[in-house]
């Protein structure tokens, strides 16, 4: 506890009874063995409970609060490679009353399920392999309370409507409930990544998502703000060749865009530049692609052992 009372004593923006009472329920939850509520915490003795609610109805700016840890525990002139990774996590909850609660993609069970959902954002240095937090936002859905955020500084193209649910005649498979999802939870996620930019540093300007983020609208939103994004294309991602040809000088039609479709299996090597590295080979390609001009390096990696086999 003697750590945290002395990063708590430099929050200069919190008040000297916000600092107090930040400890004091800090302690609490470590020293509460039964379900941690204010019922619970006021057991102890530490804080009445009727203040304890009086002080959570205070708001506190926790990303402030997560910078200052995460600038002790890792100083700025401490070298090493940094980068933010950005994930959501899934609550399960019952009920209808919560603020908040609707499907959201449950990874452990690979489906959408009914809960919450909250999107971390966490500074990562690479160097030494620790993770710090640094906000943490619940994903609000559409009419909740909470939802009413402010706009953000560059706003992208407003969302496309949604699409009817189909079934594919071939592979029988039905579009996945987070892709009907997928207009409002990326403009949720983008609100989330505007409002921590300010508290980043100038080695802080790599994101790291999973599949899901691999998506036009991110890229370009991101773009914008001068950040990189690291992540990997989903398994039915379609890429294409951009044609770089002549141009047909008359006819009827629109001139040729695309030359064809990326084969992951068998690359053009007039593309793509092949390197070995340990048991994996690396196929790299850096040109003008179809996010809106923004020059983007793709990597795959192809194992080596497997592809002697085929």
């Amino acid at each position: 506890m003697l750590i945290a009372q002395r990063i708590i004593q430099k929050c200069s923006f919190l008040s000297n009874i916000q600092r107090g009472l930040l400890l004091l329920v800090i302690q609490s939850i470590y020293c509460c063995r039964s379900r941690v509520n204010f019922a619970s915490m006021g057991r102890l003795g530490l804080v009445n409970e009727k203040t304890i609610r009086r002080y959570f109805q205070t708001p506190i700016e926790f990303i402030k609060v997560h910078r200052v840890v995460i600038d002790t525990v890792l100083p700025k002139e401490l070298p090493g490679l940094r980068v933010i990774g950005f994930d959501p996590s899934f609550l399960q909850k019952s009920g209808s009353k919560t603020p908040g609660i609707s499907k959201f993609w449950n990874g452990s069970a690979q489906r959408a399920e009914k809960g919450l959902e909250v999107s971390v954002a966490a500074v990562i240095d690479v160097t030494r392999r620790i993770a710090l937090p640094l906000s943490i936002a619940q994903t609000c859905p559409p009419g909740t309370p909470r939802a009413q955020k402010p706009p953000m500084e560059q706003p992208v193209e407003p969302c496309l409507p949604l699409k009817r649910e189909r079934t594919d005649a071939a592979t029988k498979t039905k579009t996945p409930e987070s892709d009907k999802q997928e207009p409002w939870l990326i403009e949720e996620y983008l609100r989330h990544i505007d409002h921590l930019r300010p508290h980043l540093t100038e080695r802080e300007q790599h994101l790291v998502f999973d599949a899901y983020f691999a998506k036009k609208k991110i890229f370009d939103q991101c773009a914008i703000w001068n950040l990189f994004c690291i992540t990997r294309l989903r398994c039915d991602a379609n890429m294409k060749y951009l044609y770089t040809g002549e141009s047909r000088p008359s006819g009827r039609g629109r001139q040729k865009v695309y030359d064809g479709k990326v084969i992951w299996g068998t690359p053009r090597e007039e593309v793509f530049e092949q390197t070995v590295l340990y048991q994996f080979e690396l196929i790299t390609v850096q040109k003008k692609s179809g996010f809106s001009g923004t020059d983007i390096l793709v990597c795959a990696g192809i194992c080596a052992a497997s592809r002697e086999k085929h």
